[in-house]
Formats: C-alpha cells, sequence, structure tokens
C-alpha cells in the first residue's frame, strides 16, 4: 500500500514546499534494499523538516542488499533505522506530520491524522464505501495497514497511472506513477 500511503502527502497543498525529487517521492513509495543511496535519500527527507533517524518508528534490520547478492554483513555492525525497508514510508509520514501539525512522536497512532488521512486515501483509491469500516492491523514495520480486496488493490494501482486530475487527490496519483 506504500503509494496510497504517500497519497495524502503529495496531494497535500504545501507539498512543494518540500520540493522532493522524482528519486525522493520514489522512496515513499519503496521497500528497498537498504543501500546507501537508500538510507541517505531517507536521511534528506527527514532533514526537510528537521528529524534524524531518532524519529523513524520503524525499527531496524540488516539491509536486504546483503541477502539479494550473497553477502555477508559485517556483524558487530547496527544499522539504522534509515536502512531498514520502509524508511521512506516513515519519513514520509513523518512529512505529512509537519504539514498537518501533527505531533511527529505519534505519527503511527492508528487516529493520528497522519494515519486518518491515509486510510482515508486507501480507502477512495481501492472504492470502499466506508473507510472506518475496513479491516487493518499493524505491518511489519509497525504501521497501520489496511486489508482490501485483490481486485480493488488492482483498481487502486490502476487508478494511480491516470493521466487526468482526480477531483480529491488532484495530479498526485499521477505523480506518484510517474515516480516510480
Amino acid at each position: 500500500l506504500k503509494p496510497l500511503q504517500a497519497l495524502p502527502l503529495v496531494a497535500n497543498p504545501r507539498f512543494a514546499e518540500y520540493a522532493l525529487t522524482a528519486a525522493e517521492i520514489a522512496l515513499l513509495c519503496s521497500s528497498h534494499n537498504g543501500e546507501p543511496i537508500h538510507a541517505e535519500t531517507a536521511a534528506r527527507l527527514l532533514a526537510k523538516v528537521g528529524l534524524t533517524d531518532a524519529a523513524l518508528q520503524c525499527g531496524s534490520h540488516t539491509p536486504y542488499w546483503y541477502q539479494w547478492n550473497n553477502e555477508r554483513p559485517d556483524p558487530d555492525r547496527r544499522w539504522s533505522p534509515l536502512f531498514h525497508n520502509c524508511s521512506g514510508k516513515h519519513s514520509g509520514m513523518l512529512l505529512e506530520a509537519k504539514l498537518l501539525a501533527a505531533p511527529a512522536e505519534h505519527y503511527l497512532d492508528r487516529d493520528s491524522p497522519v494515519q486518518l488521512a491515509i486510510r482515508d486515501a486507501v480507502a477512495y483509491a481501492c472504492g470502499a464505501d466506508d473507510a472506518a469500516a475496513m479491516p487493518w492491523g499493524t505491518d511489519g514495520c509497525s504501521a497501520p495497514n489496511y486489508a482490501v480486496p485483490l481486485g480493488s488493490l488492482a483498481r487502486a494501482f490502476a487508478w494511480l497511472s491516470r493521466t487526468d486530475e482526480d477531483a480529491r487527490y488532484g495530479a498526485a496519483p499521477r505523480r506518484l506513477f510517474d515516480a516510480m
């Protein structure tokens, strides 16, 4: 759901203040391998709102890059949350918290303004009638996540590719699509 979780941020009228590059927007939507470029990009995102990796509540793990490349990491190395595969998504949620004047330390609370905006965006893009009734759980990076039928999720990803502006989210769907 990462692109849909980034949707409220990119659609926010003040989003342009961040002047994000396409690569930075793509990181908001990605599960990355934890390569240095990914961690550096997440750090740049956080710096835009005066935060560091200490604000990330995604946890930390050995970067997947090692697994995918059959390499062994230094066993004594401790990885910053910037290397977590969801650090981009979490950085985006913190950017949105700043725009909404919501407390950064509560950005993962299911009833925070950030998560309510995400829930509504997921429901809208997936065609759910009642956002509050969507089943949800906590994903592996501690963020609320919603269960939607596969057909609805396919609809949402097709909707992201639209070339016309959406009545609610404007050009944000296409901007996310193009960045990805």
